[in-house]
């Protein structure tokens, strides 16, 4: 998500300057690419220094539409020295690995709903990309509904709540010798207050899930065999996370649960003008979740945090037509379940999107794409602003 985020950032600010009159046309060279003409930022994003002052648009409807600002730094990524090429993936054997580059950002927004946020981090790729780093911390307050899941009941209205307090991340994985495959550790802090609008009663929360000092640590195993990080089209990427989380909730009431993650994508090209790409997701829990921590179906359609269990399951498939050399087309759907026991899965009930959008290649060089989609999910349509893949990894 970092990733997406800070370039969301960057790509609307350098439209904004393409679109402005005033420029002069030396510099609005910079954004027309030599090889067809067409408008490209790649050059603007890698060799531009200092920070830039860029928007941020959102449109999650779980906290409604809402605007921001950030400043980021892209840093011009390395090209591969000769001496390492044995690094790369045979071209039988899977696409050859683009060095992604990193990226630093400050940022701040409000949202529709009264929700905002601030904060700072750095995605950081080193060493030909054997090592990669994801550090940031900031300060939220959000307002959210919850509606059931884990021991609580579903709650078809859903229950108001503000989540305040600020977070730290810190992850580090390290390549395995010339392979694909990384692992590393990821710590995480979150010191938050949770208010509902109403007194959550006999729903199965508890009141030490009001007041919450977490700490999560864990190790992550990582199998990155894509062709780009932004938006691949061929290659598979699989990541598995465990990790524990130790804290203290309201009047000194100490916890720990355990959280295991699974996430697979898969992408094949066709040919040249069809890509397609699968993902597969599993999120499973144990102990004493709190509620807002409960694993929940992260799909295009559906908000953020509607349907959480103790375990969640999800497959997405996506299909783009690319119709020209910059821009394309697409159509996805994907269907996802809770359950709150591994073995109620079975007669859980399914929750379906389907949804379309397009994409205009805006960075060439490092083959990423930008654009639109809208999905329906069982309650209503949602529509989004995707930069790269709209799956994260």
């Amino acid at each position: 998500m970092p990733i997406r985020i800070t370039l969301f950032l960057l790509l609307t600010i350098t439209t904004i300057m393409h679109s402005t009159l005033c420029l002069g046309s030396s510099f609005m060279d910079r954004f027309i690419d030599p090889e067809d003409g067409m408008f490209d930022t790649s050059e603007w994003l890698l060799t531009h220094s200092g920070f830039l002052p860029v928007p941020i648009i959102i449109t999650e409807p779980a906290v409604e539409n809402g605007l921001g600002l950030g400043l980021a730094f892209f840093h011009e990524a390395k090209k591969p020295k000769k001496t390492e090429d044995k690094n790369q993936p045979k071209p039988n054997d899977q696409p050859r690995r683009a060095l992604p580059p990193s990226i630093s950002a400050v940022f701040g927004a409000v949202t529709g709903n009264d929700s905002w946020f601030g904060g700072g981090g750095h995605w950081g790729s080193w060493k030909n990309d054997s090592i990669r780093y994801l550090g940031g911390v900031g300060l939220t307050s959000v307002n959210l509904k919850f509606y059931g899941g884990g021991d609580s009941p579903n709650l078809d209205r859903g229950l108001k709540y503000n989540l305040d307090g600020w977070f730290l991340i810190q992850r580090a994985s390290f390549r395995i010798s010339d392979t694909p495959y990384f692992l590393g550790g990821e710590l995480t802090y979150f010191d938050s207050t949770n208010t509902f609008d109403v007194p959550p009663n006999n729903i199965g929360i508890e009141s030490w899930e009001f007041d919450i000092k977490n700490l999560g640590l864990g190790f992550i195993l990582e199998y990155d065999g894509r062709d780009n990080i932004f938006t691949p089209t061929q290659g598979l990427k699989i990541d598995f996370k465990n990790k524990v989380y130790v804290g203290e909730g309201a009047r000194s009431r100490s916890y720990e649960y355990f959280m295991s993650e699974f996430s697979s994508l898969k992408y094949w090209k066709l040919n040249k003008d069809f890509n397609l790409g699968w993902r597969v997701e599993g999120d499973f829990s144990s102990g004493e979740v709190p509620f807002y921590a409960l694993p929940f179906i992260n799909m295009r359609g559906i908000p953020m945090m509607r349907y959480q269990g103790n375990h969640v399951a999800l497959t997405e498939v996506e299909a783009r037509w690319n119709f020209t050399s910059r821009w394309s087309i697409l159509g996805f759907t994907g269907v996802g379940r809770t359950a709150n026991t591994l073995s109620s899965f079975g007669s859980g009930e399914n929750r379906s999107s389907i949804g379309t959008g397009f994409r205009y290649l805006t960075a060439r060089k490092l083959g990423l794409h930008a654009g639109m989609d809208i999905a329906k999910g069982p309650e209503e349509w949602v529509f989004y602003i995707t930069v790269g893949s709209a799956w994260r990894g």
